[in-house]
């Protein structure tokens, strides 16, 4: 009888841990995992684990962020099947970028506990208030492996620039309001965007579109300097308008003259 107890434990461990990916860090009593490895603001993360022997007591689950803060604790309850699910929304109480730990803490006995971990990565969505040079849009952006230096649109190519700085391989998701910059058909519907890295086309992913915006994600190697988003119509910077009055000013003036200097030169009857 023994060898057979010993046996279905066995059998019951090895089941267990099969259920559990290979990223998260398993104990022999509690496995935990995420859905995805990577979430943003407003992603719904689910967690789920199994015990391998279910109990009157309770499982606790806790998320601490990269300097280990609380930012979320739950108490799951544990289904017929040995298995929990807890679920918290990204960016609620999450305020720093990096790698995410979720501990399951199951207690066979008070002095006893079992504990399971994983990690996530959780990139908040950026909006570090910087406006496009001259125009009063400050499109919200998420990027990896680089930071943002600077934005500004260029109406003579209906383009929209954005200046890097890239140490690693990486991407950026940006949300482009329509006024701002946009793509389109003559009937009025979207068109692709043309997208060049450092003065090359590179493909991009489009992730959403609105009636206001379209977010696109845009992938980028180390040491990149610039991306460029072309489509057919973008914000005119206001020294753009400022520069056109100063511009057709100075015309009048020539105008003005130069009638005056030919009326100097007709001769007097």
């Amino acid at each position: 009888m023994k060898i057979t107890l010993a046996a279905i434990l066995a059998i019951a461990m090895m089941t267990g841990l099969a259920l559990a990916p290979a990223s998260a860090q398993q104990s022999e009593y509690v496995t935990v995992s995420t859905d995805m490895e990577s979430y943003a603001d407003g992603d719904v993360i689910v967690i789920t684990g199994q015990v391998l022997q279910r109990h009157t007591g309770g499982i606790t689950i806790q998320v601490h962020s990269p300097n280990n803060d609380l930012v979320a604790i739950g108490q799951p309850m544990i289904g017929p099947d040995n298995m929990f699910t807890f679920t918290l929304l990204a960016g609620d109480t999450m305020r720093h970028d990096g790698m995410y730990t979720v501990t399951a803490t199951y207690s066979l006995h008070v002095n006893s506990p079992r504990i399971g971990q994983t990690t996530f990565m959780y990139t908040a969505m950026h909006t570090p208030g910087m406006m496009v040079d001259g125009t009063e849009f400050e499109p919200q952006y998420d990027i990896m492996g680089g930071s943002v230096m600077a934005m500004h649109t260029n109406p003579q190519t209906n383009s929209m620039l954005i200046d890097i700085e890239s140490a690693d391989d990486g991407h950026i998701t940006i949300t482009l309001p329509r006024e701002l910059i946009d793509s389109q058909l003559a009937d009025g519907t979207d068109d692709q965007f043309f997208v060049l890295v450092d003065g090359e086309e590179v493909p991009y992913d489009e992730m959403s579109s609105g009636a206001d915006s379209r977010t696109i994600n845009v992938e980028f190697y180390a040491g990149t300097s610039q991306i460029e988003i072309v489509g057919t119509s973008v914000a005119v910077p206001e020294f753009g308008t400022i520069a056109v009055v100063v511009l057709a000013g100075a015309i009048t003036s020539i105008i003005v003259l130069s009638a005056r200097s030919r009326l100097s030169l007709v001769p007097k009857l």
